[in-house]
């Protein structure tokens, strides 16, 4: 259902949604949290994925001109 999903994420979520649900609290506060941190976090991958792929280039073209 979710191919993007991965279980190790799924297998944390619903250790702590269970958990808060004993507690008899809603999980919607838990599922905003993971949303916005999951935000973050592609926002930093795709930064960081960024940089290391123009790092590369210049490197690349910097070998091809001594060439």
């Amino acid at each position: 259902m979710f191919p993007h999903a991965n279980s190790a994420e799924l297998f944390v979520w619903t250790g702590i949604a269970a958990g808060i649900t004993t507690l008899g609290k809603s999980t919607t506060t838990l599922a905003v949290r993971y949303l916005l941190v999951g935000i973050i976090v592609i926002f930093i991958r795709g930064n960081v994925t960024e940089f290391i792929t123009k790092q590369l280039m210049k490197r690349s073209k910097n070998q091809n001109e001594r060439s």
